[in-house]
């Protein structure tokens, strides 16, 4: 084929003579990702239908994810010392130790959005292909997200592979597996190929091409009147138009790589291997069953009486992974002040009670608790939506909040490490906590301001050791220029640290959950200090 040769020349898919025929050709790639034969699910499309909250959380998820990337690649852009830049072919790749890790961290954090869209990309079709013979509009929104999250997946996969290459050393050095950040060895050849394929061009244009066919579905679904899926439509037509740039405006996109060297580097090798079980599980669990995790109610019920007010908390949900861009198993922490009847027993400690009586004007714990925060104090005391109290203290994409143990920890992983310290600091802990309570969420996860709290920084800043209090000295790391704490790192550290009698966290428990074979397991320590090397997205290949 004239197309993949040695320079991939998408001038070539503009000549008129050939444009009737070719056009016919990308229609098929295009409906493919629609119409692929698979078994029929209807209760995920009737799911779909009638709650389309699923689809703006997902079209929230995408922008972000979008948005992450531009970042990334400006960030590429602004440093090009970490990508080689002006390396001599055939000469000694020399990158500054500084630089390599940038470029990796940069490059882990590029592969784990482009997982994040595969798997909303995967659902969605999913869910495109259960509704065509249901309900018109669910298959035009679900097709739109589809599309919308494999369109960000194309432009911006073809903006890096653009920034990157050609660079053989450079390509190399990508290659290379780095499990603690998640890169498998050979992925960045399956980038290159999946962005050059023949089909990745095809689906490029014909996706575009059958949108414009879904135009009535899309007003009987009320999409034209509705902000979110306006925005997604937008986004789309941003999206198509800069990739366009991309391919067209030299008639010849020179990736100074044989395309046919990618295929056979690869053999064709799905890039992001969802299986389809996978992508029904997703849309089972977060369309037609969202209540459903791997851990049970009462399995949250039977850890909470072992844990005490000040325990960190970690947490993660399959499909619901947030810290986008950060690598790690370990996705959410949070922090646990327990009940009210748990924070009083705590503010009776005798040790607790000789502080605030000697070192404060408050008359104890709960006193200062009421007195310094009554905001936050009076939303800690009302229970949540499902009647159930609140005992937890994070920061989600709302900001950070109180939530009950049943929300906090109704995931399919959790865990609870126990800070060794006194009662009076954990005490002071949950105040500070309690002084961040309503701030936003900081998205750009940037330790050098409190004002916006990741779900980190929360749990940094409430144990954040002083000459005056106790605490615990997490390890903070430097991410693409960007001081931060990832999940992942907190629980690395426990492992590291945890043969040291001077170490700075305990155990307290663990819910491992169980993809098959029913809920999940309370597991040792032993398998808790493993888990922050599990691959964040191994889940999608069961």
């Amino acid at each position: 084929m004239g197309i993949l040769r040695d320079k991939l020349k998408f001038g070539s898919l503009l000549d008129r003579k050939r444009l009737g025929v070719l056009m016919i050709l990308l229609v098929a790639f295009g409906l493919r990702m629609a119409c692929t034969p698979r078994p029929n699910n209807r209760h995920l499309a009737q799911a779909a239908t009638q709650d389309l909250s699923a689809f703006d959380e997902d079209a929230g998820r995408i922008a972000r994810a979008d948005a992450g990337l531009a970042d990334l690649l400006e960030y590429g852009r602004q440093n090009p010392q970490m990508l080689a830049s002006g390396h001599t072919p055939g000469e000694p790749l020399k990158v500054r130790a500084a630089d390599r890790k940038h470029l990796r961290q940069s490059y882990a954090a590029l592969l784990d959005h482009l997982k994040g869209l595969e798997g909303l990309k995967s659902q969605w079709q999913q869910v495109a292909f259960d509704a065509r013979s249901i309900h018109g509009p669910t298959h035009a929104r679900a097709y739109l997200l589809s599309y919308a999250a494999w369109l960000v997946q194309y432009r911006r996969g073809l903006e890096w592979v653009e920034l990157t290459v050609p660079n053989k050393a450079l390509e190399t050095m990508l290659d290379e597996a780095v499990p603690s950040q998640g890169i498998e060895r050979g992925s960045f050849a399956r980038l290159k190929r999946n962005i050059i394929h023949m089909r990745s061009v095809g689906q490029y244009w014909a996706g575009y091409q059958y949108i414009q066919t879904l135009r009535g579905p899309l007003e009987e679904a009320g999409c034209f009147e509705d902000a979110v899926c306006m925005e997604v439509m937008g986004q789309i037509e941003e999206n198509h138009q800069a990739a366009r740039v991309l391919l067209t405006r030299r008639g010849v996109l020179s990736f100074g790589y044989n395309a046919w060297d990618i295929v056979r580097d690869t053999g064709f090798d799905a890039w992001f291997p969802v299986q389809t079980r996978a992508a029904r599980w997703m849309g089972d669990t977060r369309l037609a069953r969202q209540s459903r995790h791997l851990i049970a109610p009462e399995q949250i019920r039977e850890m909470g009486r072992h844990l005490e007010p000040g325990d960190i908390l970690v947490a993660r949900s399959n499909w619901y992974l947030s810290n986008a861009g950060l690598p790690g198993f370990w996705p959410h922490s949070e922090l646990f002040v327990g009940t009210a009847e748990e924070l009083e027993a705590l503010a009776e400690d005798e040790q607790v009670a000789r502080y605030y009586r000697d070192n404060t004007d408050y008359d104890g714990l709960i006193d200062a608790l009421r007195e310094r925060f009554p905001a936050a104090w009076a939303a800690y005391n009302e229970p949540d939506a499902a009647g159930e109290v609140r005992a937890v203290i994070e920061s989600r994409s709302e900001g950070v909040i109180f939530t009950s143990l049943q929300d906090a920890l109704g995931s399919d992983y959790a865990a609870a490490m126990r800070p060794r310290a006194s009662t009076v600091a954990r005490a002071r802990a949950i105040e500070v906590a309690f002084s961040h309570w309503g701030k936003p969420y900081d998205f750009n996860f940037d330790f050098l301001t409190d004002q916006e709290l990741v779900c980190t920084e929360l749990v940094y800043h409430a144990w954040q050791p002083t000459q005056t209090r106790e605490g615990v000295d997490f390890d903070l790391v430097d991410v693409m220029g960007r001081t931060t704490l990832p999940v992942n790192i907190i629980v690395e550290q426990f492992d590291r640290e945890y043969d040291n009698p001077d170490r700075s966290l305990d155990f307290v428990y663990f819910l491992d959950g169980q993809e098959t074979g029913g809920p999940a397991r309370v597991r040792d320590v032993a398998a808790f200090r493993q888990s922050w090397k599990r691959p964040k997205w191994g889940f999608m290949q069961d």
